[in-house]
């Protein structure tokens, strides 16, 4: 066991030999878009059920009942593909229009190193507007999925998109998804890269390390999702839309009109609804999507170390195994 520790040891010192200091390259918008959309791919399978659960309790549809053969765990991960095609493309954009950004303001206005959290919020909510041409389309497709509004997402894309009541509707959607998600994305980088620094270790790099990202990462998101539930609930309010009213409908309303009867029939307070679910949601996501993002955007600028990297969590795994035993 003492030469097992002395073998992970020695890797976690090569990878951080490798790390200090960091590349230039591992800020480019190749490196850091890369490692977006590989991280999230796997944390947004992972947490796809969450999700499903959350968009249906939001719109007052019955509780999935694992048990149900005619439902279950199928139905939970029912869209999981428009989700992913909506959140790891965005991702890679999100976060390599971030470092980019987050440069040229650097470059720009000098002073603004001293006022971190704006820099992180403004270079935030730049990468998310951005990422929305990739995530809009995606977001009405999975939602129309999970809510069992369209039978595949073929249908669901012809009804979206190639008719002129749909386009009409994506367009007033758009304005939606960007009140909730340019808020979103400002404050969660923000609040991770605040909460990486307090958090850092020596072994930040390594598979140790990546908890302390996994823990920022998670408690980043889930702030970020609770205080943006309630566009999100219109989000999934003007999604469902159609079930009702027609699309491009003289009844169908707008932004402001379906945010207006929302407060109508739950009060304030059923802007909030849904809350937990989100939250719930986005807390191992983003966990997970964070970690993986470190990871993923280290070894992508520093491939030599790869198998340092293998051995590492090969270690604490054995490590693992010899404590329980």
């Amino acid at each position: 066991r003492a030469n097992l520790k002395h073998l992970v040891k020695q890797a976690e010192i090569r990878i951080e030999q490798t790390n200090l200091p960091l590349a230039d390259e591992e800020k480019s918008f190749f490196v850091s878009a890369t490692a977006g959309f590989l991280a999230a791919t796997l944390s947004t399978a992972l947490s796809h059920p969450i999700d499903t659960a959350k968009a249906r309790i939001q719109m007052g549809q019955p509780p999935i009942v694992l048990g149900d053969p005619t439902a279950g765990l199928s139905l939970l991960y029912r869209g999981v593909g428009p989700n992913i095609a909506k959140e790891a493309p965005n991702a890679g954009i999100y976060l390599g229009v971030y470092e980019a950004f987050k440069g040229l303001l650097l470059s720009w206005l000098p002073g603004i190193q001293y006022y971190p959290i704006l820099l992180y919020m403004v270079a935030g909510a730049a990468g998310d507007a951005v990422g929305s041409l990739i995530r809009v389309p995606a977001e009405i497709v999975s939602k129309r999925l999970q809510l069992g509004l369209s039978l595949n997402w073929r249908e669901a894309t012809q009804e979206a998109f190639f008719t002129p009541a749909g386009r009409a509707f994506s367009r007033r959607i758009w304005t939606a998804v960007l009140l909730r998600d340019v808020p979103y994305g400002a404050l969660q980088i923000a609040i991770y890269e605040q909460l990486k620094t307090l958090l850092m270790t020596s072994e930040a790099s390594t598979p140790t390390g990546a908890l302390s990202n996994a823990l920022a990462g998670g408690l980043a998101g889930m702030i970020s999702a609770f205080l943006t539930t309630p566009p999100d609930l219109l989000v999934t309010k003007l999604s469902a839309e159609n079930a009702s009213v027609p699309l491009g409908g003289s009844r169908a309303a707008g932004v402001f009109g379906t945010w207006k009867r929302i407060v109508q029939e739950g009060g304030y307070s059923g802007l909030w609804k849904g809350s937990l679910q989100r939250s719930l949601y986005y807390l191992p996501l983003c966990g997970v999507f964070f970690a993986l993002y470190e990871v993923f955007r280290f070894l992508i600028s520093h491939p030599s170390n790869i198998l340092d990297y293998l051995a590492c969590i090969e270690g604490l795994v054995w490590r693992k195994i010899g404590g329980a035993s």
